[in-house]
C-alpha cells in the first residue's frame, strides 16, 4: 500500500515538472477572390471556407483534409518563395533564408488567403 503511493506521488511529481510548449500561432487570414469568373458553373454558389492554418516558428500546420495550396511569400511588393503544398500535407516547412515581415499567400482554386507574418 505505501509502495502504490509513493509510486503515484512520484509520477504525479514528475509529471509536474514536465513543460508543455506553446501552442502554434493560429494566422489571421483574410481572403480575396483572384478570379470572379466561377471555375465550376455546374456547382452551387456555397461560400468558400475560410482555411485554419497555424504557424510555429517557421513550420506551418495544416488541419486535415485541406484543399492543395500554391504558396506565396511576399517581400517589398515580391514574391521571394513560391512552392505547392498536396492536400494529404499536415506540416509544411517555410525556408529558413527568409526572414523579416512578409505576407503569405495560400491560393486555391480562385481565391487567395493570405496575412502577415515575420520570420
Amino acid at each position: 500500500m505505501i509502495k502504490r503511493i509513493l509510486t503515484i506521488c512520484f509520477v504525479l511529481f514528475t509529471l509536474g515538472r514536465i513543460q508543455i510548449s506553446a501552442k502554434a500561432d493560429i494566422l489571421c487570414l483574410r481572403c480575396e477572390k483572384i478570379d470572379p469568373k466561377p471555375i465550376h458553373t455546374d456547382k452551387g454558389k456555397a461560400p468558400m471556407r475560410m482555411p485554419e492554418i497555424s504557424m510555429d516558428g517557421t513550420t506551418l500546420l495544416f488541419q486535415p483534409y485541406h484543399s492543395e495550396y500554391i504558396i506565396n511569400i511576399v517581400q517589398n511588393g515580391e514574391v521571394v518563395f513560391t512552392s505547392v503544398v498536396p492536400a494529404d500535407a499536415a506540416q509544411y516547412e517555410l525556408p529558413d533564408y527568409i526572414s523579416g515581415e512578409c505576407v503569405i499567400q495560400f491560393l486555391t482554386g480562385n481565391y487567395c488567403f493570405w496575412a502577415e507574418i515575420e520570420l
